[in-house]
């Protein structure tokens, strides 16, 4: 039998345990992020030059720095031809600090700082790699983007940003955009097509914005102006038809628009 100090030290023992474990749950489960951001970066040769490269990765810094701020998630995800088979995912971070650090930024920030740094070194990696193919099927890489969409979240008013650093000249077996003959019954045959097809993202339950950084962009020295306008405006088509709203196609990205 134990005795009146025993059963003293066994209780006392017993909460220290419990306090211990409730800390280092507290350590080991950060929250979810509640902010989500996507970042598609056109590997193909059309985009393969150092200008544009530099407009990406600036771009790129903005998008981390807005997720930082925001304590969100952000994903990279490389676009070739066949995007949802060879994509690459070079950045896959979530800036929401563990629970035990959350609230004192003497800890936090540079955690924050850590991160941003190594998703930067990341994709400067990426951006310097050669192109890993000619084609570039945007329409597969809109599905991986849902995918991320897609991930649990920790509420139901989860924010989205799309960013899409390419030219947007989609060239694949649906449709190549360098010989593709816009116009409005066209465009809406190719999205009827898409949909068919089960090619087509619903973002309508999502609270997703989409940013072009390099839309418009002659990277190849021979698309028309006229062209690139098509281009412009069958993508508007489209993301209204998935459900969201194209709020910037600019070969830069604006200062506070990462998100």
């Amino acid at each position: 039998m134990l005795g009146r100090g025993s059963l003293r030290n066994t209780a006392i023992a017993f909460l220290c345990s419990a306090i211990v474990a409730g800390l280092l749950g507290a350590c080991g489960h950060a929250p979810r992020p509640s902010v989500r951001y996507v970042f598609l970066q056109d590997k193909s040769e059309s985009v393969w030059n150092a200008a544009f490269t530099d407009r990406c990765q600036a771009a790129f810094g903005q998008v981390a720095a807005d997720a930082a701020a925001t304590r969100g998630s952000l994903t990279v995800e490389t676009v070739d031809q066949n995007p949802l088979v060879d994509s690459g995912t070079p950045v896959d971070v979530s800036f929401a600090p563990p629970a035990s650090i959350a609230d004192n930024p003497a800890y936090a920030d540079p955690w924050l700082r850590a991160l941003q740094s190594d998703a930067a070194n990341k994709m400067a990696a990426t951006l310097k790699s050669p192109p890993t193919a000619s084609g570039t099927d945007l329409f597969d890489a809109m599905l991986l983007a849902d995918r991320v969409f897609r991930r649990p979240a920790s509420s139901s008013a989860a924010a989205n940003t799309l960013v899409v650093c390419s030219d947007m000249l989609n060239v694949s077996a649906v449709a190549n955009f360098n010989a593709f003959d816009f116009g409005s019954k066209a465009d809406q045959a190719l999205l009827e097509e898409l949909a068919q097809d089960r090619l087509l993202p619903s973002w309508k339950d999502l609270n997703v914005r989409v940013l072009v950084v390099g839309g418009g962009t002659n990277t190849n020295g021979q698309t028309t102006a006229s062209r690139l306008l098509e281009v412009q405006r069958f993508w508007t088509a489209y993301f209204r038809q998935v459900g969201t709203t194209l709020v910037g196609w600019n070969s830069t990205l604006p200062p506070g628009e990462g998100g």
